[in-house]
């Protein structure tokens, strides 16, 4: 009789689980419910970590670590608006280095800022790649 009993809570119940996931994903998909908040204020596709990063009216400073397992040559790192960029070095596997992007124009010190940042680069045996991040923050 528990087992029964059981059975129909769990059927009960359970369709309104999931009919609350799907409302839930639904909201999010559609932008009702922004998750913004719960990501990294820096981040990048895998194989680069953001360690640090600062936002100035003039640019950003990105200290950024390679995971890609080999080492890399940098040969631009730019934001969304393509306006900023810097230009790299070789980076080292596991090692981290810090890019100074100029050229931007971001708002006066205080207030939010948002772009994607793309970073290209070279493998040693010359294939050209490309990853994408994002930075978020208050403007110093």
């Amino acid at each position: 009789m528990r087992a029964q009993a059981f059975f129909h809570f769990l059927i009960t119940y359970g369709w309104a689980l999931i009919l609350l996931v799907t409302a839930l994903a639904a909201m999010i998909y559609f932008g009702i419910i922004d998750v913004e908040p719960f990501q990294p204020p820096c981040g990048f596709q895998t194989g680069f970590s953001c360690l640090k990063h600062q936002i100035t009216p003039t640019g950003l400073i990105l200290e950024l670590q390679n995971n890609l397992g080999q080492d890399i040559t940098i040969q631009r790192i730019t934001d969304e608006s393509g306006n900023c960029s810097a230009s790299g070095g070789t980076l080292d596997s596991q090692a981290s280095a810090r890019y100074t992007v100029t050229g931007c124009t971001h708002p006066s010190s205080g207030n939010n800022y948002k772009s994607d940042i793309r970073i290209n680069y070279a493998l040693p045996n010359g294939i050209e790649r490309s990853r994408k991040g994002h930075v978020r923050g208050k403007v110093d």
